[in-house]
């Protein structure tokens, strides 16, 4: 578990109020009936009433090994860069689609 905090931790979890990485834990879904349908579950130590939690996975690959690129919206917050005006709220989005 001490791991959750590590600079380059593969799986992070982080409150969105506080900003603080939380102490977490996962493992591979032991009771999924096959290959294909296994899950990841991610178990956070604690959590806070009323608070909402990020989780972010680094590193992704495919079955074949190749990296999994993250996506454009993801890559812009990420990188400390602004989301286009249509993709920071569900009703943008909606409005911008619904004019095509």
């Amino acid at each position: 578990m001490s791991r959750s905090f590590a600079p380059k931790a593969p799986i992070v979890v982080i409150d969105e109020k506080t900003g603080a990485r939380q102490l977490i834990w996962a493992e591979m879904d032991a009771n999924a009936t096959g290959d294909e349908n296994v899950n990841l579950l991610i178990h956070p130590a604690r959590t806070s009433e009323g608070h909402t939690y990020v989780v972010a996975m680094r590193n992704l690959r495919n079955a074949g090994g190749r990296a999994i690129k993250a996506p454009k919206w993801f890559a812009l917050l990420r990188d400390g860069r602004r989301l286009p005006k249509v993709e920071r709220s569900q009703l943008g989005a909606t409005s911008a689609s619904s004019r095509r």
